[in-house]
């Protein structure tokens, strides 16, 4: 730590608006954080989402218990994973408003034109507009987590960081029961090289400084993607020493220290260094970098609903009896706001399933499901459903990733090589 940082020791790990499906943040002045109002507008119903949210809603019932269950995942996976550098104590119920229609969505106080989601920090508010379908999710996970960095870690984070976080917990992909950090779009892997082989990424010691006002003031998809790829290269692509100078960089802002002083006293000022490290880092990547996020987002989301089938006595034969009754639609979940997961979803990840091979499904001693995947590099994945929490919630599930050791060198006796011809 301190300013004898130097970039080039360090290991690489390979591995809003709409615009373009890219979410552009409207972060106005930050003032004090509004607790939930205690009453509803008319025409929108409460619904308590324990212990995380408070949301405000007119959307249809199945949509309401979909929010719901998403909703849950986003507060557990931001409390969990910044857990490290969040500053303040105690717990907040963020308030949450999903309008049905997007006339509605508009026309509520302070939302800015051409917007499908927004965090409102004068007022606490989390905003999104339902009409937009699936494509919502996306924009509610990153204004989400703008909400919770506000009330959490520190009310005036640099741009680049909040927006970046905000991305990265934009790309998680939703499992029912929780959520699946650190995927890579294809999409957004090719955008970054572009950049990078055009030398037209962001000086970074620029980006480091940028303020709110000229983020704003000229919003581009490039600088939310080399945002996005800054965060993951520090929170997981350079290495377990350079992710715990980050969590202690933002550690040091949620403590008010300012953000010059604050990157340099983790990472000193050798941002050349930073680039290069992080270059290196980018172009090692391929599309096949996120498969083990995404077959372990499938594979969870098998678990949340087989566990769920299982408690309403819905058991399967074979795992294609499973996944076919994934495809219509036919496994059985509660309907229940603590239990209920939409169809879809499965549909989605069983579709993902079916290119991956060899899946197994078992009933285990104790009579409850367990679902195997053996990957042809030797890779098993194994879920199994445990005790519920309580009699309101479904069951926990429990997955293990057991990857194949790499085999040992071939040894030779000193000379054997050197005698042969």
């Amino acid at each position: 730590m301190g300013n004898g940082w130097r970039w080039e020791k360090m290991g690489i790990c390979a591995g809003g608006l709409m615009l373009a499906g890219l979410v552009f943040s409207w972060c106005g002045a930050a003032t004090s954080f509004g607790a939930p109002p205690k009453q509803a507008a008319s025409n929108l119903t409460q619904y308590s989402v324990d212990p995380y949210y408070t949301m405000f809603t007119d959307v249809e019932m199945a949509q309401v218990k979909e929010a719901a269950a998403r909703m849950a995942a986003m507060g557990m996976i931001y409390t969990q994973q910044c857990e490290p550098f969040s500053a303040r104590p105690g717990s907040y119920r963020w308030p949450f408003y999903l309008y049905a229609k997007h006339e509605e969505y508009t026309g509520a106080p302070g939302v800015p034109g051409g917007s499908a989601g927004v965090f409102m920090p004068s007022a606490g508010k989390l905003m999104a507009d339902a009409s937009y379908g699936d494509e919502v999710w996306h924009i509610v996970q990153h204004e989400g987590f703008h909400q919770f960095a506000f009330s959490m870690i520190a009310r005036n984070l640099p741009v680049w960081l909040n927006e970046g976080l905000a991305e990265y917990f934009g790309e998680s992909l939703w499992t029912g029961a929780g959520m699946v950090t650190g995927n890579i779009p294809s999409h957004r892997l090719v955008r970054i090289k572009e950049l990078i082989a055009k030398d037209d990424l962001v000086a970074f010691d620029k980006m480091i400084a940028m303020q709110q006002t000229e983020w704003n003031g000229a919003l581009k998809i490039k600088n939310y993607d080399q945002a996005f790829f800054m965060v993951t290269f520090l929170l997981q692509g350079g290495g377990q020493t350079i992710r715990d100078h980050f969590v202690a960089y933002v550690k040091d802002l949620s403590h008010g220290k300012a953000p010059k002083a604050a990157w340099t006293g983790q990472f000193g000022p050798d941002t050349d260094g930073f680039l290069k490290q992080f270059t290196t880092w980018v172009n090692g990547l391929t599309d096949e970098t996120s498969k083990p996020l995404r077959t372990r987002a499938a594979f969870e989301t098998l678990m949340s609903y087989l566990a769920r089938a299982h408690c309403e006595k819905q058991d399967f034969d074979s795992i294609e009896d499973f996944f076919k009754a994934g495809e219509d639609g036919t496994v059985k979940v509660k309907e229940d706001l603590l239990w209920y997961l939409p169809p879809s979803l499965l549909t989605k990840r069983v579709k993902e399933a079916r290119e991956l091979k060899d899946w197994s499904l078992e009933k285990a001693k104790d009579g409850t499901p367990k679902l195997t995947l053996t990957l042809s590099d030797g890779t098993v994945y194994t879920g199994t459903v445990g005790a519920s929490p309580d009699s309101r919630r479904p069951p926990a599930t429990k997955v293990t990733v057991e990857t194949p050791k790499a085999p040992k060198a071939a040894t030779t006796k000193p000379g054997d090589a050197a005698s042969k011809p």
